[in-house]
């Protein structure tokens, strides 16, 4: 793993929002497709609330009703002509009837919806006169201005990568644009089938190009490769009885069984993570006739 190394990774929003009515009606108005940059308190759907109109409706007639009582009732109770109780219930009612009014109100209010922050619609899942219920998903907000990139890192090479480590993103949707970010999430759970781990890299976008979905090739600039890794012919490698992989060096002239860690395969060679390190030498052929501490040709042994 000499060098930069490359990854595929797919854009995603940092943050993003399902947005919904909070009260059922049919769609009357919906002012955005997917795409549309939006800013925050912008108006963006409505919808016909009959059921909620018609309570509120109801509410008003309540009140009005209770309002006149008390007005009637009012120098009633201020001669004495009515019991403390009459007038306790009078009251009560004009202030249950404000509250259920109010109330009322406030639902509709919520015919309408608006963008809690400024960014782009991510998906659109109505049309005009579709009728929703409360919590359904109408549309999908997602704040572009800081993204995420998602990258999928073989296991080998998880423990290579460290939050912070730079990345250098290019986007072939973007005619081969280049962006920067840094590693923000490291990921400690393995994909059981491709063995590989997600990281996630911030990426700052304030002209907002970057958009989710988008695939990005991904090219580690930090602490991941910078180290040298040791790359040999896969048939360099053996089992000991103990299951243990092992190379045979060459050290002082003579053979000698280094036990290594592998990581994954590059190319035609396979990775050593550890046990070997620059400029050993390595038997990478007829290593079977070789034992522990025989004399060995340098000329048939490969540095590495």
């Amino acid at each position: 793993l000499g060098g930069t190394k490359d990854y595929v990774g797919t854009i995603e929003e940092k943050m993003g929002s399902t947005l919904s009515f909070e009260i059922a009606g049919n769609i009357t108005s919906i002012r955005v497709d997917e795409g549309d940059r939006v800013s925050k308190g912008q108006l963006l759907a409505t919808i016909n609330p009959t059921t909620v109109k018609e309570a509120h409706r109801a509410t008003l007639t309540t009140l009005k009703q209770a309002e006149d009582a008390y007005r009637r009732f009012l120098p009633l109770h201020q001669s004495g002509t009515i019991s403390d109780m009459k007038w306790v219930e009078i009251e009560s009612k004009l202030e249950q009837a404000k509250a259920a009014e109010s109330i009322a109100r406030q639902q509709l209010s919520h015919s309408t919806l608006t963008a809690p922050f400024s960014g782009v619609i991510a998906a659109k899942n109505v049309d005009m006169g579709t009728y929703v219920l409360p919590g359904q998903p109408v549309l999908k907000l997602a704040n572009v201005a800081q993204v995420n990139a998602k990258v999928s890192v073989p296991e080998a090479e998880i423990s290579l990568l460290h939050v912070g480590d730079k990345v250098k993103l290019t986007v072939a949707a973007l005619s081969g644009a280049v962006f920067y970010g840094t590693i923000s999430e490291k990921g400690i759970d393995a994909n059981p089938i491709s063995h590989t781990y997600d990281i996630k890299v911030g990426i700052t976008n304030p002209q907002g190009r970057l958009l989710p979905g988008m695939v990005c090739n991904a090219q580690i600039q930090g602490s991941a490769a910078s180290p040298t890794h040791i790359i040999v012919p896969p048939q360099s490698v053996e089992l000991d009885v103990d299951n243990s992989r092992f190379v045979w060096t060459v050290v002082n002239g003579k053979a000698h069984q280094q036990p290594v860690t592998i990581g994954d395969f590059e190319g035609d060679g396979i990775i050593i993570l550890s046990g070997l390190h620059t400029g050993d030498q390595v038997i990478i052929n007829g290593q079977q006739k070789v034992s522990e501490g025989m004399m060995v040709d340098t000329g048939k042994s490969n540095n590495r």
